[in-house]
């Protein structure tokens, strides 16, 4: 008997898994594994004062004596599973299995109980059903980006082409936020189009924060002003912004950045309050700060702010602005850090290296880049009215006589009944497509140019592009002066044809 007694002992003692048994709340016995794994000493656990309750979230607290209660009910001891949600001495969490049955200890019913940490577990699945949205948002990003594309493409273009037409200065002022925020959509689509890809590519210049920043309070206005009113919200935006160095930044991601500050504080901001925007140098780094006076975080929200999906909008966010926030600062090579209380208002600091050497001055308004006109006979062939008439637009007041064509089939028609020294055509259209086009133009014509525009830029085959005869692609949005350029080169050279 006693030696039957050792092995059960040594069974228990040496078990890697947590052993315990808990009766009225406390104690009674555990294993050498128990205080080692939620970080106590076992004359802590053994207090007079210590409660089996203090090694579990609170928010469990309830479910757990509800759950102890229908193990102590069971008319057959069995082994019930339960997962458990530990709390540490530090206050980290851990994940458990728990399996228990009711027992006898001195003449009552307690509790024996045998825990496994799976904490490791369950982050590998968090972190692979975040991969599996991840892929998923990834594709679904694919399949939409050449409809969104065509959107943004067509409101940058004709919001520049617009400006050509010398409007008076507010509506130009509010033509070139128009064309700075499809710019940075264009952007943002491509962003979610690679989210699920490591980026290395560093496209950086020596850009001005202050800029950004100013540009970014214009183009929210409409959130932090005119919706805000529309919510019987009253807020203000204040802006300190001292001299500071430049960084090197891509400025459509850093519009991007404090456009999603800007709009979270003030959507947290329930009825009255003010948004601070302020820069200043630090030694060798550039810092800004967003403040607000809105209703602050929690702890356990400000620990998974930047966690991809995690949002406390409910169905109103994705979950992937603040994600996207955070990858961008670490991109350029800065850091983010917050800090807020419940019914305190919220701080964010983002701080960005200085660039090494400064850029020259630029004026507020950016210079007029020279239009580039040419002549020529020119088919545009796009499904889409909107693009189909703005690139139309933009070449014939160029100068180039142009012709459109409504879809695929359509331009075949009109190739055939040329000549024309270019096609512009669009890739993804109903029946004949821009691989099509292409090529059929080219068995009429073999001569002509040919210029593909489209949404699908990311995803182009470039043996596809070859074989096909396409001299240039060009990818949705497009610039008006990048068209006029691209279409200038095609028509006066005579080279052998680049692919891309």
């Amino acid at each position: 008997l006693v030696e039957a007694e050792e092995k059960y002992r040594l069974l228990v003692e040496q078990s890697p898994n947590p052993i315990c048994i808990i009766h009225n709340n406390r104690l009674v016995f555990f294993n050498d594994a128990f205080p080692d794994t939620f970080g106590y000493k076992a004359e802590e656990l053994t207090a007079p004062d210590f409660e089996v309750n203090q090694l579990i979230e609170p928010e469990q607290h309830e479910e757990l004596r509800a759950f102890c209660d229908r193990v102590k009910e069971q008319h057959e001891p069995g082994v019930l599973p339960f997962e458990l949600l530990g709390k540490r001495r530090d206050g980290s969490r851990i994940y458990l299995d728990m399996r228990s049955t009711a027992i006898r200890y001195q003449g009552e019913v307690a509790l024996e109980v045998i825990l496994v940490d799976v904490t490791e577990q369950r982050n590998l699945q968090e972190r692979v059903v975040s991969y599996e949205r991840l892929r998923a948002l990834g594709e679904m990003a694919s399949g939409v980006a050449h409809d969104f594309n065509n959107v943004l493409g067509a409101i940058l273009a004709r919001a520049q082409f617009l400006q050509k037409q010398n409007p008076k200065p507010e509506v130009a002022q509010g033509l070139r936020i128009i064309e700075k925020a499809a710019q940075d959509g264009g952007e943002t689509v491509k962003r979610i189009q690679e989210f699920t890809r490591v980026r290395t590519d560093r496209d950086f210049a020596p850009t001005s924060l202050n800029s950004v920043l100013s540009d970014v309070i214009e183009i929210t206005r409409g959130h932090w002003e005119d919706e805000a009113q529309r919510l019987g919200k009253n807020i203000r935006v204040v802006r300190n912004l001292s001299e500071i160095p430049d960084v090197e930044g891509n400025i459509s991601e850093l519009r991007e950045v404090f456009t999603n500050l800007i709009f979270n504080a003030a959507d947290a901001i329930r009825e009255e309050g003010t948004i601070t925007v302020s820069t200043y140098a630090e030694g060798d780094s550039v810092v800004v700060l967003v403040q607000d006076d809105g209703e602050g975080m929690s702890e356990e929200v400000q620990n998974r702010l930047f966690d991809p999906f995690f949002t406390t909008k409910g169905n109103r966010g994705n979950g992937l602005g603040m994600s996207i926030v955070y990858g961008i600062i670490r991109r350029h090579g800065g850091d983010i850090e917050v800090v807020s209380e419940p019914g305190e208002g919220s701080l964010f600091r983002i701080t960005f290296p200085a660039a090494a050497t400064e850029r020259a001055l630029q004026p507020d308004v950016p210079e007029e880049t020279p239009l580039l006109s040419g002549s020529g006979r020119v088919l545009v062939v796009d499904d889409d009215e909107d693009i189909r008439e703005l690139v139309a637009d933009i070449l014939a007041d160029a100068g180039y006589e142009v012709t459109v064509a409504t879809d695929g089939a359509d331009a075949l028609l009109k190739v055939g009944s040329g000549p024309f020294d270019l096609v512009v055509t669009d890739l993804g259209m109903p029946g004949v497509s821009g691989w099509d086009v292409a090529e059929g133009s080219r068995r009429v014509q073999p001569d002509i140019r040919l210029l593909l525009l489209t949404g699908w830029g990311a995803t182009l085959n470039p043996a596809e592009v070859e074989r096909c005869g396409i001299d240039r692609t060009l990818k949705k949005p497009f610039e008006m002066n990048e068209l006029l350029r691209v279409v200038q080169e095609l028509m006066t050279d005579s080279s052998a044809r680049p692919a891309a």
